[in-house]
């Protein structure tokens, strides 16, 4: 992560983003991260996009952040709605294996932006980024039972498959639910890339 821009709401001159009409995946910089701590402390975070319980300070999220991406952190993005600028999210990899060519991928939507199409937008752009960039033959994403839109979404656009459930491997409020891990492969692409295409992807230079 850098600082190069103060201003977090503009494009950095010269870099090509993965977007759409809508919303361009930012790469993570220094002045994402006070949002970011906003985000990694909400309920709605804590509930479906990490194993953490609790809220921490500004400091001790900036070493966790920091841990993660030594440990197994791979890329991380800002999902940007491009007609205010505001930020509404975050899309990431993680658990990159170069040598089997996979990866593991989250997204976080702010509470008010979600049911909005959004979130599918923004993880066929980075499926289109793993893919095309990175050269993985699979991405998987895991999903929480009980988060049932996200579940409902995947299987709605059809292109992910479910891959295994770990049957009651999370507890939440004292109850355990399975873990659904969904995969999609190289050979999807050409329907990601059909799919964003339909939405009027371009690559805008800032």
């Amino acid at each position: 992560m850098s600082s190069e821009s103060t201003d977090t709401h503009q494009p950095l001159r010269g870099v090509v983003y993965p977007e759409t009409k809508r919303v361009r995946l930012v790469p993570l910089r220094d002045v994402h991260l006070p949002i970011l701590h906003h985000w990694r402390n909400s309920a709605t975070f804590l509930r479906n996009c990490t194993n953490r319980r609790s809220g921490i300070d500004y400091s001790g999220f900036v070493a966790e952040l920091n841990g993660d991406f030594r440990r197994d952190r791979h890329e991380q993005f800002v999902v940007q709605r491009k007609s205010d600028g505001e930020f509404i999210g975050t899309v990431y990899s993680y658990n990159f294996n170069r040598v089997d060519a996979y990866a593991f991928i989250t997204i976080f939507l702010q509470d008010d932006k979600q049911h909005l199409g959004y979130g599918v937008d923004g993880v066929a752009l980075l499926l289109q980024h793993l893919f095309t960039t990175r050269g993985l033959f699979k991405v998987y994403m895991e999903v929480y039972e009980y988060n049932s839109a996200v579940i409902n979404v995947i299987k709605k656009t059809g292109v992910m498959t479910e891959e295994g459930r770990f049957r009651k491997q999370r507890l939440w409020n004292g109850e355990r639910y399975d873990v659904v891990r969904f995969a999609i492969f190289i050979d999807s692409l050409v329907a990601i890339n059909n799919f964003l295409s339909k939405l009027g992807q371009d690559h805008e230079r800032g």
